[in-house]
């Protein structure tokens, strides 16, 4: 019997008729929870944009949802517009009607093309569409009216620090909340150049990496910058178009001498071949008032999401709840093979081992297709040398996944997607992936200074990583409870790894893992051509 009346008779849209199983308890859990934060880890297939755009309902608190990537935010705008839910994004998402032809500004944009973020209002000058007629802040008023709206966690953030941000909220959603701080890490990281600071002010970064010396320089420079920017202010004024982009030089280089100059809790500083990068060891001194806001409820809501996710974030009091999976686990077995240790001093022996332990895994499914998680683009190259298979497998780059992705789902069986990126984001549902093998375990790289922080500060932050990349990356198959995909773990490390750390693991995933010593038959194939799509 359900808790809760039909989710269309709250408000929700038609098509979502009645309660997947446990949804409308889930609802009633939040709303009922007695603490400011609420985790609800929630496995692919429950439907949890169902049950936060309920509690909103529900509860008649003005929410703001928040998304990982625009893809989501598209797809809650698909869902959900007729519930009066608003979107937002960045500048750069629409188009500045002043800088066409014809327009106020046309042919001064202070960037290449012609999004908002490249108007001349950006550094001061004025323009008459701004109180109406601009794409952008058109829908930033109506997104402040709303009682209901959608963002991505980089807007959110950096609209709050930086602009007039979205006005006053009783609940935030954070969805994908597992990518939460490492979303504030990079809307915090500096990148900075001697070019850029020397042009600008005519002096020099700092050379050395002491956070107290960076800090000192940078107060020093803001009071400069701050000089050079109102006198540019009173050039465009009279009218000096030529000011234009120089007052946005200034600008960006204030942002970051501004986030510089305020830095909390210990930072890591590198140099690069052009200057430096900085960034925050822990963003929980920054969580409340970049991310949280002092917003009275906040519901976390993730497939992954663990207790040490909200202690990375500085949350230390929640409620929780972790929904069980509605996938049957016989269509979604996670499988350890034992194989080799890959580490970066494995023997050339051991490499070729690996390699053809993925080569029999494919040798028994060459009527299907699958995805090889290989982490880095070294192996994804080992792989692709060195396969008996090479000649079915396609692999991506940062600069060409979505194009080979899309090459890969139109490509009949057999098929293999090399990949050492493609954990998260992406829905490879029914024939487009029925198996993937997690070829090792994804610790993060080790050679960098902030992981390198990071670990010796805490010793689990690697382990806890690892297990998220897992979890996701096993889940990019697996879309519905129609769907299956077998996940095939050939990493030996596997063996303490998983013992040690599965608690970093939700149950649901948890109940799917077994050993074996020989490699499993596949799953029978499956017979229609559907492609099972699950609304979130």
């Amino acid at each position: 019997m359900n808790l809760l009346p039909p989710p269309a008779l709250l408000g929700l849209p038609p098509k979502f008729d009645s309660w997947r199983r446990g949804q409308d308890k889930a609802v009633l859990q939040a709303l009922d929870s007695k603490q400011r934060a609420f985790l609800n880890c929630a496995p692919t297939g429950f439907g949890k944009t169902v049950c936060y755009v309920a509690q909103a309902l529900l509860g008649g608190k003005r929410t703001a949802i928040l998304t990982a990537t625009k893809a989501l935010e598209t797809q809650l705008v698909d869902d959900f517009t007729s519930c009066g839910l608003v979107d937002i994004r960045g500048k750069q998402n629409y188009t500045c009607r002043a800088l066409l032809r014809g327009g106020e500004h046309e042919g001064q944009g202070i960037t290449a093309g012609t999004g908002c973020d490249a108007g001349p209002c950006n550094v001061g000058a004025y323009c008459s569409l701004r109180n109406g007629g601009c794409g952008y802040y058109d829908q930033v008023r109506l997104a402040q009216k709303a009682d209901l709206i959608v963002t991505n966690y980089s807007y959110w953030i950096l609209s709050h620090i930086w602009s007039e941000g979205l006005g006053d909220f009783d609940l935030l959603v954070l969805d994908e909340a597992h990518e939460a701080a490492d979303a504030l890490t990079q809307a915090l990281e500096v990148e900075i150049s001697d070019f850029e600071c020397r042009t600008v002010t005519g002096r020099a970064i700092p050379r050395g990496e002491d956070s107290n010396d960076w800090k000192a320089w940078a107060q020093v420079t803001l009071r400069a910058l701050r000089a050079r920017d109102a006198r540019l202010g009173e050039e465009i004024e009279a009218g000096e178009s030529a000011a234009f982009r120089e007052r946005q030089r200034v600008r960006r280089l204030t942002s970051k001498v501004v986030t510089i100059a305020t830095m909390e809790g210990p930072w890591v500083i590198e140099r690069t071949a052009k200057g430096a990068k900085l960034t925050p060891v822990w963003v929980a001194p920054y969580a409340e008032k970049c991310l949280f806001l002092d917003i009275p409820r906040l519901l976390f809501v993730s497939a992954t999401i663990r207790a040490k996710t909200l202690d990375m974030l500085g949350v230390k009091t929640f409620d929780s709840e972790e929904q069980p999976s509605s996938f049957p686990l016989d269509r979604r077995p996670v499988i350890y093979i034992p194989t080799v240790q890959v580490r970066h001093t494995w023997t050339e022996m051991e490499q070729r081992s690996w390699v053809n332990r993925i080569d029999q895994i494919i040798d028994q499914r060459l009527d299907r297709k699958g995805v090889i998680h290989t982490v880095s683009y070294e192996r994804r190259d080992l792989v692709l040398e060195l396969s008996r298979h090479r000649d079915i497998m396609l692999a991506n780059d940062s600069r060409d996944t979505e194009a080979t992705v899309a090459r890969f789902r139109r490509m009949p069986p057999p098929a293999v997607l090399v990949s050492p990126s493609m954990t998260t984001g992406w829905d490879l549902p029914a024939e487009d992936c029925e198996y993937a093998i997690i070829a090792k375990i994804p610790f993060p790289d080790s050679r960098s200074r902030i992981i390198q922080t990071r670990q010796t500060d805490d010793v689990d932050y690697g382990p806890y990583v690892a297990m998220q990349t897992i979890v996701q990356a096993s889940g990019r198959g697996m879309r519905s409870a129609e769907d299956q995909c077998e996940v095939l773990v050939i990493d030996d490390q596997w063996k303490w790894f998983w013992p040690k750390y599965k608690h970093f693991a939700p149950r649901w995933f948890a109940a799917a893992v077994r050993y074996v010593h020989t490699i499993p038959s596949p799953l029978p194939k499956l017979k229609t051509k559907e492609k099972h799509h699950v609304p979130r």
